[in-house]
C-alpha cells in the first residue's frame, strides 16, 4: 500500500462545511483500467516499457505507439476533488488489480487535472495496486485510512468487483 502525503490546503471549518462533510464519502476509490483511462494496460503491446507523454493532449504514448487516454471528465473530476472546498474532508484512493503497477503509477503522476496545474496523483491519498481481489484492496485501504467501509464510495467498470 502506498500512502501519499496530503497536497490539499487545510480546511476552514464552518457549520455548513461540517454538515456537508457528514453526508459526503470520506474515501472515494477509483479502479484504473476502463474506469480512469483506456485502453486497459494489459491490452497494450508492451505495457511494461516506458511511456512518453504528450502534455498538450494529456495523452500517454506507449513504446508500441499506442495511446492511453483519460476517459470523459476524469481530469475535471480529479481537479474538483483536489481544489473544491466541499471535498476537503474526502480522500481519494485507487484500487486496481493491474499487473503493471509501475506503469499505472507513472500514468497517475503524468496525467494532468483539467487546470493543467496538478496531476491525478496529486489528488490521491492511497494507492492499492496489486494482483488481488477488491476485498483485499479494501481491507488494506480501511486499515491505512481508518475509514469505515460504509463511508467509502467505489467506482469500477466491473459490476462483479462492486458486489465483491
Amino acid at each position: 500500500m502506498t500512502e501519499r502525503p496530503e497536497k490539499r490546503p487545510k480546511l476552514i471549518e464552518s457549520p455548513s462545511t461540517l454538515a456537508l462533510a457528514a453526508t459526503l464519502p470520506q474515501l472515494i476509490v477509483f479502479d484504473l483500467d476502463a474506469c480512469l483511462w483506456d485502453p486497459e494496460l494489459y491490452q497494450l503491446g508492451d505495457p511494461d516499457s516506458p511511456f512518453d507523454f504528450d502534455s498538450d493532449r494529456n495523452v500517454a504514448i506507449a513504446a508500441s505507439g499506442e495511446e492511453v487516454h483519460l476517459l470523459g471528465d476524469v481530469p475535471a473530476i480529479f481537479e474538483e476533488l483536489l481544489n473544491q472546498n466541499q471535498w476537503r474532508g474526502t480522500k481519494v484512493a485507487v484500487a486496481s488489480c493491474c499487473a503493471q503497477s509501475q506503469s499505472a503509477e507513472w500514468l497517475l503522476g503524468s496525467f494532468q487535472c483539467a487546470n493543467g496545474q496538478c496531476s491525478l496523483a496529486d489528488t490521491i491519498s492511497y494507492i492499492e495496486i496489486r494482483c488481488s481481489g477488491k476485498q483485499v484492496h479494501f481491507r488494506n485501504l480501511h486499515q491505512a485510512s481508518g475509514v469505515p467501509f460504509e463511508r467509502m464510495l467505489f467506482f469500477d467498470d466491473q459490476a462483479g468487483n462492486c458486489r465483491e
